[in-house]
């Protein structure tokens, strides 16, 4: 059962299915249609489908997700000339919404809550400064298109991690025209994990000091949750610390930093399950775990590994990726590699 749905701006009201009717009665009006059960129906067909998509996602259903379910089941129903004008209603509303929000911002009247009890106002430029940033060297990323777009879906009182989604999803969303803005959405999505564990952006001098004086803090923190294997304190850590090169973390496209932290970045042990290691410090934990029974030169088996590994001239699998550097060492896997058709060639591999 719903019991409530997320406005645009953020905020939760009831859900109400007379909403949903008085809606879908507007679109039978607009074409002189008056048919009160077929109305109804169809509001009950929303409600379900509503209730459906609700309990098959995390994120609480909101009105954009209720519309475009109304669209459908419109379509589905055979009333394709309602649902039309239904649609056309909908941007309607959509570009009149947009002009708001761009006089708001003109204005300077468009706030952004920084904490519960802070705000500050929005400043398109503060979003172009990041942006062309990070887009250094990507020829076919057009900045100002993306902070156009990030504009329009603002709202008033919009918090600060809901306007960092709208970059990343800014560059994502356009991923199919280049490229580039793969690369783009990664550097968007590693600066994040940079602010929130280094306190500092990426590529900033801070964040490139951080990278190497924090490593140990890292280790020393995945030992303590009972994460890492404690024999990796064992290494000499300035000179593993010495050997991490971040600009490495602009090797990434998007699909590949997304798998990375959906699936392998360490992760704490709060309620929100917070990723505690950045992209390079994975890399040499992996390198690391490779190298711990070396019984010589430790550190420079695991800075060749992390070198290997770091500019992705051979990726481990999963199993080593999970696990190398860990307590549970389970690292075997397969490898895949190409032979002539004929046993000298075969053996040999």
């Amino acid at each position: 059962m719903i019991t409530h749905i997320m406005k645009r701006n953020g905020e939760s009201q009831q859900f109400d299915p007379v909403r949903i009717y008085r809606a879908i009665e507007k679109a039978f009006n607009s074409v002189e249609r008056n048919e009160p059960d077929t109305v109804q129906m169809l509001t009950h067909c929303v409600v379900q489908s509503s209730i459906m998509q609700a309990d098959t996602q995390t994120e609480p259903l909101d009105v954009e997700m209720v519309q475009d379910i109304v669209e459908a089941e419109l379509m589905n129903h055979g009333h394709h000339k309602i649902a039309r004008n239904y649609i056309l209603y909908r941007e309607e509303h959509k570009r009149f919404r947009e002009e708001k929000v761009l006089s708001q911002i003109k204005e300077n009247k468009l706030a952004i809550k920084v904490s519960d009890t802070e705000t500050t106002i929005f400043d398109p430029s503060i979003i172009e400064s990041r942006l062309t940033h990070l887009a250094q060297g990507l020829t076919k990323v057009t900045v100002p298109e993306m902070v156009n777009a990030i504009s329009r879906q603002v709202y008033d009182k919009i918090t600060q991690k809901e306007i960092n989604l709208l970059v990343l999803g800014a560059a994502r969303d356009r991923i199919e025209k280049h490229y580039d803005y793969s690369y783009l959405a990664a550097r968007i999505a590693i600066n994040d994990m940079t602010k929130t564990i280094l306190g500092a952006r990426m590529d900033s001098e801070d964040a490139l000091l951080s990278y190497e004086t924090q490593f140990a803090d890292y280790l020393k923190r995945g030992v303590d949750l009972e994460i890492l294997n404690p024999q990796l304190l064992e290494f000499d850590l300035s000179v593993i610390a010495a050997a991490i090169q971040p600009k490495r973390d602009h090797l990434f496209n998007y699909l590949g930093i997304q798998i990375l932290q959906d699936r392998y970045l360490l992760r704490d042990r709060s309620e929100n399950h917070q990723i505690f290691e950045l992209p390079q410090w994975f890399w040499m934990r992996v390198a690391m775990g490779l190298s711990l029974k070396e019984t010589q030169d430790r550190e420079k088996w695991a800075i060749e590994f992390y070198n290997t590994l770091s500019q992705m001239d051979l990726i481990s699998s999963t199993p080593t990726l999970f696990n190398s550097g860990t307590l549970h060492s389970q690292m075997s896997s397969c490898y895949l590699n190409t032979v002539d058709d004929s046993l000298d060639h075969i053996f040999k591999v």
